[in-house]
């Protein structure tokens, strides 16, 4: 799911859920696995 998508999902805007995912990374609670091309982000 894109951020874009999960924006429309939860009635928010684009930015808004790009700042979250950005304060997530930050705080450690939103990590990549796998490459950039084939990978996913996981929620810990």
């Amino acid at each position: 799911m894109t951020a874009k998508q999960l924006a429309s999902t939860l009635n928010l805007s684009a930015r808004q859920v790009e700042r979250t995912m950005a304060l997530l990374k930050t705080t450690g609670r939103l990590e990549r696995v796998g490459a950039n091309k084939n990978g996913s982000w996981h929620v810990v």
